[in-house]
């Protein structure tokens, strides 16, 4: 005896004759420096074959191949966005041309949201320090921590850590290739006032290779 199975009807948002999966838009995420990648899939749902006879998109923000799987049936696009891209949010559109006449060309929208390379957890450090005693005090009482985390993959590593305020200090407190706990406190009495400066984090990760983190200081 054969036993028919039930085919799965393949998923995706209906545009013509053709279900683009798994919706009609690329949307992906990518730290700085590096490509994010994927791709949708073309089925004509129709009872006709119906040809993609091509894509089209400006080629700034991802590059984009068509692949016959099936003629007049099935396709896929995969897709990859540029490493050029700056931090914030890229869109663009894909323009897929068919020979269908119901519909000549379908537009599927593509947005890349790009975060830097090395994020940096607090993104400022604030002190306000109602007294102030010795070095070994204020380090352990008063120290503040940063984390630095890899966007993607493992290997982070910090080579120096200054900063243009005389009385302040980082050092590594923990690593694991990935994240890196920077403790940031004082090496000698700050003198009593307000004080704004920088704290500058030089990694092994070229699209990040400087991260600045600015650093106030209320002392009374």
């Amino acid at each position: 005896m054969v036993v028919k199975t039930q085919e799965t009807a393949p998923a995706g948002m209906k545009m013509g004759t053709f279900l683009v999966g798994p919706t009609n838009k690329w949307m992906a995420r990518a730290p700085k420096g590096m490509p994010a990648t994927g791709l949708l899939t073309l089925t004509n749902v129709s009872a006709q074959p119906t040809r993609v006879t091509g894509i089209e998109t400006n080629g700034r923000i991802v590059s984009a191949q068509l692949n016959m799987l099936e003629e007049g049936k099935r396709y896929s696009i995969n897709f990859a966005s540029s490493a050029e891209l700056t931090i914030g949010t890229h869109k663009d559109i894909l323009k897929v041309r068919t020979d269908s006449k119901e519909t000549p060309e379908m537009a599927i929208l593509i947005e890349i949201t790009v975060y830097p390379a090395v994020l940096a957890s607090p993104s400022k450090l604030e002190f306000d320090l109602t007294s102030v005693g010795d070095v070994d005090e204020e380090l352990s009482g008063i120290s503040k921590f940063l984390w630095l985390r890899l966007g993607r993959g493992t290997g982070l590593d910090v080579t120096s850590i200054t900063s243009d305020l005389p009385f302040i200090q980082g050092k590594i407190n923990s690593k694991d290739g990935q994240t890196i706990v920077v403790r940031v406190g004082f090496s000698k009495k700050p003198p009593v006032g307000q004080h704004s400066g920088t704290l500058t984090v030089v990694t092994n990760v070229d699209a990040a290779k400087t991260i600045e983190i600015p650093i106030s200081i209320n002392v009374k």
